[in-house]
């Protein structure tokens, strides 16, 4: 289901776009005992909200307040779409297709997607898909890959990785995030996930001109 998109400034701004107002406040950590042994914790941690897969996830308020800060994806947003296969522009269920679940990109060195390719990008409906396009800079600057996509698995994270013997973030050149896959079991036990990142498999490029539209309503007809 396709819904009506934020707009800010006369374009739309992504669900899974952070927003000023959604600054991450200070994590506050401590040394964490359970399942396989030591690991990081947060002072005071619910296991049940602060726990996703396994793997502590940051906090971040999620109330879409300020301004849009287009270069960063919220947490909780960006998760939960990849996980639900919702759509990264509206926020909408994509649902399932025989074609596959489209995903848009910005070019990797002028090739399309690839399969097995790692992103952190969640799917997006073709409408929506071409919305952005013409309304996101750097895609209208540098182009944009798009591929129908049959299915995703899990890859791992990227997020803040702590030192077991200080408790003080690890330096990294992206950021300070580092990347870290569910099959590093050590050091998921040290990392504050940010971003859930999945591999794409059944992996078909295509151009967005050849797909047709979802169904939409006359509401999101007018939508730029």
């Amino acid at each position: 289901m396709i819904k009506p998109l934020r707009m800010w400034q006369g374009g739309p701004v992504p669900w899974v776009t952070a927003w000023t107002g959604e600054v991450i406040p200070p994590q506050r950590v401590r040394e964490h005992h359970g399942i396989g042994g030591r690991g990081l914790g947060l002072v005071d941690e619910h296991p049940a909200a602060d726990r996703v897969l396994d793997v502590l996830w940051v906090r971040m308020p999620a109330t879409r307040t300020g301004v849009p800060d287009f270069a960063m994806m919220h947490a909780l947003r960006q998760r939960t779409a990849l996980l639900r296969g919702l759509c990264q522009l509206c926020g909408g269920a994509i649902g399932d297709s025989p074609e596959g679940v489209l995903f848009l990109l910005g070019p990797a060195d002028g090739r399309p997607i690839g399969e097995g390719e790692r992103t952190m990008a969640p799917p997006v409906h073709r409408f929506c898909a071409r919305t952005a396009v013409r309304a996101c800079p750097p895609l209208r600057r540098h182009g944009h890959t798009a591929a129908l996509v049959s299915h995703t698995l899990p890859w791992g994270v990227q997020g803040l990785l702590y030192s077991p013997d200080t408790l003080e973030p690890i330096p990294s050149d992206s950021h300070g995030l580092h990347f870290v896959p569910y099959t590093d079991a050590a050091s998921l036990r040290w990392v504050i996930a940010i971003r859930y990142l999945v591999t794409l498999h059944g992996v078909r490029p295509v151009d967005l001109a050849d797909l047709p539209d979802e169904p939409i309503t006359p509401e999101l007809q007018r939508t730029p």
